[in-house]
């Protein structure tokens, strides 16, 4: 008996020894947590604070590190960020669903998370561990991501996955991924397509797939269920739109060359089947007129689809300035038409000047000073003058240039001629002009009186008399000869 009641004792006590080993509910801080070994779970958040960076470690006495966070841990918590530590290797099942978390990022020690575990919250980006093979069911359900990337880790993503998001972007870096049915299905754009103002919608812009190896492409597209006034372009692959249809049961069917699947852009109607509510972005015009509402320029147009954002900025028109704007010169596109007006006044002619001065060399004007003015960047020319008494020594400034906006000064410097130049210069003309009036009077009186003294010689006229002789003679002896014969 005595033995028995020792045993008993002895297994009461490795109870009470091992249980708070086995679990042991605590808190620390505002979370709630149980023990298993040196591993905690993270199993509740009693805390007001909604942006919320969970503990790598917890305990008093006892740090242990926390690597799981259980089923609904944070759940309904009202959340808008949430930090994970890279202690954390599990999240269950609804872990974090039903808030309001916008970004994510899952540490790469993380293996494992639950369905639902981020469904129904706000998430526009995520970052995928590089450790997690898995993506369940509902996962990131009903969330606003327009782009996902899924790490060559990954090898499953089953149904419903990414089920109701906004996802235009999908690349997946596993070639031999398995993919569920409906894994993407029921993408929207707040259940509208948003159509372009040249109406040509490619559908790539919502939904497309590639990978590292593109071996994931869109092929052997179906459209089904347009609207009157809606085609489908297949060589574009793009909707078409002649009216503006208020809405249609769209259906887009695609296979893969790996697989075949089924991804819904639309959201689903009271009917159950997909509706689509097309919106029509309008365009921004932008004019460019004088004050009197002239066109100085040709109009432009901006387009884009609804939300997407726009800039303007004025052109440059010679001759004009802008003087006003009217409209926004940015922000988004919308259904509506949006106009921005720049107007613009005749920009005035400036003028540039630049004065010319003329001192001696202590800086007395020896004259008036002469201005010139001229149209900004127009050339300009100086000229120095004569001044009686006084010779150019230098000049300060630039003789030439170009009319600025700032006034330029050009300074002749004259020095004073001293009496010994005057006279060095006047004895030297003298003796000019003295040569000059002597070498004239001499030689004209010589010429004349050579042309009226000079006499024929002596030999010169007997010479002319022998000559006329014998000319007489010779007409004689022609004549005699003549007649004879005759």
């Amino acid at each position: 008996m005595f033995k028995k009641i020792v045993w008993a004792g002895f297994a009461l006590a490795l109870v009470l020894l091992l249980f708070p080993i086995i679990s042991t509910a605590a808190t620390s801080g505002d979370f709630e947590y149980t023990v298993n070994g040196n591993e905690a779970t993270i199993t509740g958040y009693t805390g007001t604070a909604t942006d919320v960076s969970i503990p790598a470690t917890v305990g008093d006495s006892n740090e242990y590190a926390v690597t799981t966070i259980g089923n609904g841990a944070f759940s309904s918590k009202g959340l808008t960020a949430v930090t994970i530590p890279d202690s954390v290797k599990n999240i269950g099942d609804g872990a974090f669903t039903i808030n309001s978390l916008q970004q994510l990022v899952l540490p790469n020690s993380v293996q494992s998370i639950g369905a639902n575990s981020f469904s129904v919250n706000q998430l526009e980006t995520i970052s995928i561990s590089t450790s997690l093979e898995n993506i369940p069911h509902f996962a990131f359900l009903a969330n606003k991501l327009k782009s996902v990337e899924i790490p060559a880790n990954v090898t499953n993503i089953d149904a419903s996955a990414f089920e109701n998001n906004y996802i235009t972007d999908i690349t997946i870096q596993n070639p031999n991924i398995q993919l569920a049915y409906q894994a993407f299905a029921a993408q929207t754009i707040l259940s509208k397509l948003i159509v372009p103002s040249d109406n040509i919608l490619p559908l790539e812009n919502y939904i497309h797939f590639n990978d590292a190896s593109s071996q994931l492409t869109l092929n052997n597209l179906t459209v089904t269920d347009l609207a009157d006034g809606v085609t489908y372009d297949s060589a574009k692959q793009a909707l078409v739109f002649s009216a503006e249809p208020l809405e249609s049961t769209f259906s887009l069917y695609t296979g893969t060359n790996r697989y075949d699947s089924y991804y819904d852009i639309s959201d689903y109607g009271p009917s159950g089947k997909p509706v689509i509510l097309f919106e029509y972005t309008k365009p921004v015009i932008v004019t460019y007129k004088d004050e009197s509402g002239k066109e100085l320029a040709s109009s432009t147009r901006i387009d884009g689809s609804i939300g997407d954002p726009y800039t303007s900025t004025p052109k440059t028109i010679d001759g004009y300035t802008l003087k006003e704007t009217t409209g926004s010169t940015s922000g988004q596109f919308t259904n509506t038409t949006q106009n921005i007006n720049y107007v613009y006044e005749k920009t005035p002619i400036q003028n540039g000047t630049v004065t010319i001065k003329y001192q001696d060399t202590s800086g007395t004007s020896l004259t008036n000073d002469t201005t010139l003015t001229g149209e900004i960047g127009t050339t300009y020319q100086t000229e120095s003058k004569n001044i009686a008494g006084y010779k150019l020594k230098d000049i300060n400034g630039s003789e030439s240039g170009t009319f600025s906006t700032n006034p330029a000064t050009v300074t002749y410097v004259y020095e004073k001629i001293t009496t010994n130049e005057n006279n060095s210069n006047g004895e030297t003309n003298n003796n000019n002009e003295t040569t000059i009036d002597n070498a004239t009077t001499a030689s004209a009186p010589t010429q004349m009186k050579s042309a009226n003294t000079t006499l024929p010689k002596t030999s010169d006229t007997s010479n002319n008399f022998v000559l006329a002789l014998g000319g007489l003679l010779t007409l004689l002896s022609t004549s005699f000869l003549f007649f004879k014969r005759h």
